[in-house]
């Protein structure tokens, strides 16, 4: 199966993302309304905005007790894995830190393991291996005198990859023309903005919204790179397409 072979990305991109268009039209009722109390709760806990997560964080925690209250009943004993039980105490670490989850998650180690099985060129003494390529690569990373640090910019593009934006106003749009600081879009109006759910809670909520095809669309207009908030992603539903902001910081 190709699900044994997805690692911790791919997951989080089905819980987050593709998860809830897919599997609309799928899964029976209460298993898709089971499946969104994890996914709501998840994208509730990964909001950079510090307000709106404490605003709705105990909400969060609510579905996700009602998802593993509910797991054996849908899915059989063998499903209440010590995973689903740790899902209880993500709130908790969430108020704790007074963060986001993809600020302390474990992302980041999990990709760096790649980084140092290359680092091993032989069966001897892997550790040491190791040890010394980090040393070295430290030692080389503290030699260099150029302490100019780039500017992360978002990465966009025109008619295509990278091109779906949601903006500061709420409103989603598409670039199809980028020049120096400002980028040319088809707007979309908020009044096009249709909930993709409405159960455990309306998808607008999360800014999750089903827009039909060819409705809504603001005439060309050119806007400022400071009036982008965030990338977003855009899927086919329906007669229509789905539009959703990233919630990770991987944009």
């Amino acid at each position: 199966m190709e699900l044994d072979r997805w690692k911790a990305t791919e997951l989080r991109q089905f819980l987050l993302y593709t998860g809830p268009v897919v599997l609309k039209n799928v899964l029976e009722p209460n298993l898709y309304k089971h499946f969104l109390s994890l996914s709501v709760s998840i994208s509730i806990m990964l909001m950079q905005d510090n307000n709106m997560r404490e605003q709705y964080l105990e909400y969060a925690c609510e579905l996700l007790h009602h998802f593993v209250a509910n797991a054996e009943r849908m899915y059989g004993e063998n499903f209440l894995v010590y995973n689903i039980h740790s899902l209880l105490h993500l709130g908790d670490d969430v108020r704790f830190f007074k963060a986001p989850l993809d600020e302390f998650s474990a992302f980041a180690f999990e990709n760096y393991l790649q980084t140092l099985k290359r680092l091993v060129r032989s069966t001897s003494n892997p550790i040491v291996q190791v040890v010394k390529r980090v040393h070295e690569y430290e030692a080389v990373q503290c030699s260099l005198t150029n302490t100019d640090v780039p500017v992360k910019r978002l990465k966009l593009g025109a008619n295509g990859r990278d091109s779906v934006v949601f903006l500061r106003s709420g409103r989603f749009a598409e670039i199809i023309d980028k020049t120096g600081d400002h980028v040319v879009c088809n707007v979309y109006m908020k009044s096009s903005m249709q909930p993709l759910f409405l159960e455990p809670c309306s998808s607008l909520l999360l800014d999750i919204a089903y827009i039909k095809y060819r409705q809504g669309i603001l005439s060309a207009a050119e806007i400022s790179l400071t009036d982008i908030d965030r990338k977003a992603m855009k899927l086919p539903h329906g007669k229509g397409f789905v539009f959703m902001p990233l919630l990770h910081k991987e944009q």
